[in-house]
């Protein structure tokens, strides 16, 4: 009986998360499955992969390996942890770059829990949500500093440390922790622990934060690829035009990753933009 499953025969995607999970098991001299964390599983697949091109920026269309991402996701992870932020709340207001999809790790590796906003959200969305969760940190583009900055001196409730998430502020921001992937060990495993949080649509009043659990996410990870039979890799490239506010943009940053699948994502989604990509990298999926 595959992990994936509770009845019925399981899909050539359930069983090769199968194949994943045991290796898990085995790194770690474990042998139940509830000990293992959707962090776990991630970094296992990107260490495992190091040299594989985990995206391409189609703004730049610069090739980005899993190995590159883990060099700057664990300093992150490494700097969260010795702030004491594990299990706290931090709010990632990015687009779609391989700075985003570092931060998206580093906060998931180190046991804090994201809040994912819509980088095109308003001031008045903004200030709801900081409120709303309380942030220790925020993870922001440089043009929405100045903004935040603004928003957050008015602010009597909670104000978090911002970090632009560029290469300059990032290293700032890690400069004492060790960028060394070999020896960095996930140590929360908890299933039903949150591990990131959605805005919900607003549509009958002010966004909620809809909480995503880790044993939650490991079972929707074979769902994109229940109809195709060749893994890993079932598609080359998958293309992610949704920001990070949207399940779409989880779905596939979280499976991509296991699957060994390219992320083709972009800052600028103009529809010109769009099109160039699908062209240039004759996406399929």
């Amino acid at each position: 009986m595959s992990h994936a499953v509770l009845r019925g025969k399981a899909t050539k995607a359930q069983t090769y998360l199968d194949d994943i999970l045991n290796a898990v098991l085995i790194s770690k001299h474990e042998t139940d499955i509830s000990k293992i964390s959707l962090s776990e599983i991630l970094l296992y697949s990107m260490k495992a992969n190091r040299s594989g091109i985990y995206m391409i920026n189609g703004l730049t269309n610069e090739y980005i390996t899993n190995e590159q991402i883990l060099k700057i996701a664990i300093p992150i992870t490494r700097t969260l942890i010795a702030n004491g932020y594990s299990g706290k709340h931090v709010m990632v207001i990015l687009r779609n770059d391989e700075y985003m999809a570092a931060v998206y790790y580093g906060i998931i590796f180190s046991g804090a829990i994201p809040i994912l906003i819509d980088p095109n959200s308003t001031n008045y969305e903004f200030t709801h949500f900081n409120n709303l969760v309380g942030p220790k940190v925020i993870f922001c583009e440089q043009k929405k500093l100045d903004d935040i900055t603004e928003l957050l001196n008015k602010c009597n409730i909670n104000k978090p440390e911002i970090v632009v998430a560029d290469s300059n502020a990032i290293h700032k921001f890690t400069k004492n922790a060790s960028s060394n992937i070999d020896d960095f060990r996930i140590t929360h495993v908890n299933l039903d622990l949150p591990v990131l949080m959605l805005p919900t649509s607003g549509s009958t009043g002010l966004p909620k934060a809809a909480i995503l659990s880790q044993g939650g996410l490991i079972a929707q990870l074979p769902t994109l690829w229940t109809h195709h039979t060749q893994f890993p890799r079932p598609t080359n490239i998958a293309m992610l035009v949704s920001t990070a506010q949207w399940m779409t943009h989880t779905s596939l940053m979280i499976a991509c990753p296991v699957y060994q699948i390219t992320l083709l994502m972009t800052p600028k989604s103009t529809i010109d933009c769009l099109l160039t990509m699908i062209r240039r990298h004759k996406v399929m999926f």
